[in-house]
């Protein structure tokens, strides 16, 4: 008398085993992870990114100005691609944006100045801006 039974229950073990495993295994990649578990920089190199006043350049401020400024204040745009904006006021780096942050900041606070053409920061957008803009000008380095 054979029994085929435990063989087919380790298998049907076996392949369960395996199902759990796998769904374990998606649902662990799907499950949010905070911040602190996500490591913004794998390689280690933290300049690209330098946060000043609590936000990152590269993650939270270049979008603003790639969206709306560096169209035409940029090092990149030459003649009548800058629409009339002077060469020297190029906003392509954190460095720049610092050094023109009081005529940003006078060009955010007068509605309609800048862009000259859609699409426009929204008020909550050049809020931000003015106020990391504020802080940073005001706050001294370590």
């Amino acid at each position: 008398m054979t029994r085929s039974r435990p063989v087919r229950s380790s298998r049907d073990a076996f392949l369960l085993f395996l199902l759990v495993t796998a769904l374990l295994s998606f649902a662990w990649g799907c499950v949010e992870k905070d911040e602190e578990d996500v490591d913004p920089d794998p390689e280690g190199d933290t300049q690209d990114d330098q946060t000043i006043c609590g936000r990152g350049w590269e993650s939270e401020l270049q979008p603003f100005f790639d969206n709306y400024c560096v169209r035409c204040h940029s090092e990149y745009q030459q003649g009548e691609a800058r629409n009339g904006a002077p060469g020297e006021y190029n906003w392509d780096s954190q460095d720049e944006v610092l050094a023109a942050g009081e005529l940003i900041i006078e060009q955010l606070r007068d509605d309609g100045a800048m862009p000259p053409s859609a699409p426009y920061p929204g008020k909550q957008e050049k809020d931000r801006i003015i106020s990391w803009l504020d802080c940073a000008l005001t706050t001294e380095e370590p």
